[in-house]
């Protein structure tokens, strides 16, 4: 089990009391919650102890905003707390995705505009040297080495191209 320092240690930033970091602090706690083997003490229906609860609570107390530990200062239930915030904040999802559409119908045309420019960038990294025409190991096999010199096998050199 977790013990209490480390719970009561912040990981990552508090919920702000607009909302703004909802979607990453809710996946972070119940990273963190589930990690420390609280994870089932913000789930329905569980068969978390008080311990298992109180050390929750201390965890979730820790990461959210001082306004909203001070507006939810009689809740004493990490399940409770949980389904608050995610009554209060999970809006944010649905705004967040909206304005990802949004966006992404905004650059589409800039986006058809560079599509050649955007298959060549793909096509090879930037700063490498497109193949060479000649197959060398082919080229090699064509070739005879005679004391020095080279000659090419079969007679006009380009036979059979």
């Amino acid at each position: 089990m977790a013990n209490l320092a480390n719970l009561s240690k912040r990981e990552f930033d508090a919920q702000d009391i607009y909302g703004n970091n909802y979607l990453s602090w809710v996946l972070d706690a119940k990273i963190h919650l589930c990690a420390n083997s609280f994870g089932k003490t913000i789930v329905d229906g569980s068969d978390a102890s008080h311990k298992e609860n109180a050390k929750a609570m201390i965890f979730l107390r820790r990461h959210i905003h001082e306004v909203l530990k001070n507006e939810y200062v009689e809740v004493d239930d990490p399940l409770v707390l949980w389904t608050a915030l995610y009554e209060r904040y999970n809006h944010q999802k649905t705004v967040i995705l909206l304005r990802a559409r949004y966006e992404w119908t905004v650059e589409i045309p800039r986006f058809q505009n560079n599509e050649l420019l955007l298959k060549n960038q793909q096509s090879r990294p930037t700063g490498s040297t497109p193949f060479p025409k000649v197959n060398v190991a082919s080229h090699e096999a064509n070739t005879t080495s005679s004391g020095g010199s080279t000659h090419r096998r079969g007679q006009g050199g380009e036979r059979g191209r």
